[in-house]
């Protein structure tokens, strides 16, 4: 499978049945896997919190999508992938511009899922057809694997999750953060901070249930002192958000586990975050003020929001145990990043890079089956690990 960089510079006036004719400027970059298969056959999407999949439906030899409403589903969520699927015939044809259309309707459409390097792109042609009729019978278009934009009503249900959680009325299925956080027994004097926009919650109930537990050891019990929880603004609209200065961050002493409870509750029914990137840094830095004993800080992370303020990641002073949440093919530069200017570490379910911050200039780093190397003071993501022949 062999990868592309389809560009698209767009002119055109055949968005006019979209926009009163007139006149558009288009350019689009992605990085395409590619594959070729007889007939496509869309696969049964992975269970997993929160995530869904959306096709938008493109007759053969057209460009433009037919259940264009659907699209809308997709507004301010996270597009983890997305496939355009179309047919190779006639054979000798070169479809690159007919393709180059559906993109253009792809951004007019949904243009978030253009906005995010985490987006994995896949260019799929159907080899199996024989004829106009029999093409005509294929599916062509979109399958988009995405994840909701938050609302008041899934804002409203995680709360409720939390709350049957701490009762004992619900049971949790994934394990990601109890099992770094047992890893990890050698942090002391610890302020979490914690990520409670989007889909967040079974993660943070984990959180909650490991605090539990550790209440009950001696030795243990004391080693988290504070909790500090961010929404990303409580219900403050996306367009008046400023960096550094969102808001929606909620803190509590890590006296019992009611209080906790309490808290976790109270900022996840004031907000749900709104767009995709989220307040980290704000949360940090507030803990980092408020919190002045704290040795590090755990920040549970959600691995497909990018960072509101990432740009004030040199203003915290200590380190930053990344927890990264939801990770499927690579983790988020951006937190890989912070945990190593901050002379932190990440975490992920099945593997821990404690000593990132010993990783000098052009050196490289292996992460879920990436590869990394530091470059002008910076992580870049070199390619996939290299297959020893």
């Amino acid at each position: 499978m062999k990868k592309i960089i389809l560009l698209l510079v767009f002119f055109s006036s055949l968005m006019g049945k979209i926009i009163a004719q007139e006149k558009v400027n288009i350019s689009i970059k992605a990085n395409f896997d590619t594959c070729s298969v007889k007939k496509y056959k869309k696969e049964k999407p992975e269970k997993r919190s929160g995530f869904d999949q959306l096709t938008l439906k493109i007759p053969y030899g057209d460009f433009l999508i037919s259940n264009l409403k659907d699209a809308e589903d997709l507004k301010g969520g996270i597009i983890e992938k997305v496939e355009l699927v179309y047919t190779q015939y006639p054979r000798e044809n070169d479809f690159s511009e007919l393709n180059q259309k559906r993109m253009a309707m792809l951004y007019f459409a949904a243009p978030n899922a253009f906005s995010s390097y985490m987006t994995k792109w896949k260019l799929v042609a159907q080899t199996g057809c024989h004829s106009e009729s029999e093409a005509s019978g294929y599916f062509h278009g979109f399958v988009i694997t995405y994840r909701k934009a938050p609302s008041m009503e899934s804002a409203m249900e995680e709360g409720e999750y939390i709350k049957r959680l701490a009762d004992g009325r619900e049971v949790i299925r994934d394990s990601t953060v109890i099992k770094i956080l047992n890893r990890s027994l050698n942090w002391k004097n610890m302020v979490v901070v914690g990520d409670f926009t989007g889909s967040m919650s079974p993660y943070i109930g984990q959180l909650l249930c490991w605090y539990s537990l550790k209440l009950k050891v001696e030795k243990e019990k004391d080693k988290v002192k504070n909790f500090v929880f961010f929404n990303d603004g409580d219900m403050k609209p996306d367009a008046e958000k400023r960096t550094g200065a969102t808001g929606g961050i909620y803190d509590c002493a890590a006296t019992n586990y009611d209080t906790v409870i309490n808290c976790a509750v109270k900022t996840i029914k004031a907000g749900y975050g709104g767009d995709a990137p989220e307040n980290n840094v704000e949360a940090l830095l507030f803990a980092q003020k408020k919190y002045t004993d704290a040795k590090e800080f755990i920040l549970v992370a959600d691995n497909w929001a990018n960072m509101r303020d990432y740009e004030l990641i040199s203003s915290v002073k200590k380190p930053v145990h990344v927890i990264l949440c939801g990770v499927t093919t690579e983790p988020n530069l951006q937190y890989i990043e912070l945990a190593y200017k901050t002379k932190g570490s990440i975490h992920t379910m099945e593997e821990d890079l404690n000593d990132l911050f010993k990783k000098g200039e052009g050196q490289t780093f292996d992460l879920m089956g990436n590869r990394y190397r530091v470059y002008n003071g910076k992580i870049i993501r070199v390619g996939p690990i290299p297959v020893k022949s």
